[in-house]
């Protein structure tokens, strides 16, 4: 599967995180063994922030 260009600073961080899931067939709880799912449905939902550490886990875990 080919990936096109994404600019990621001009959208939103919860958008970005949304598009790189689904373009790699993932779901918020194959994302479990970096943050609980509550987490990451309220980091999807624009209620949290991500943080400096849980972005290094997501880009090491989406990434790969």
């Amino acid at each position: 599967m080919i990936y096109g260009p994404r600019i990621l600073y001009k959208t939103e961080l919860k958008e970005d995180l949304r598009f790189l899931i689904e373009q790699r067939g993932l779901k918020q709880s194959d994302l479990s063994d970096i943050a609980p799912q509550g987490l990451i449905s309220n980091i999807l939902a624009g209620q949290r922030f991500i943080s400096k550490g849980l972005a290094n886990k997501l880009a090491q875990r989406v990434f790969r």
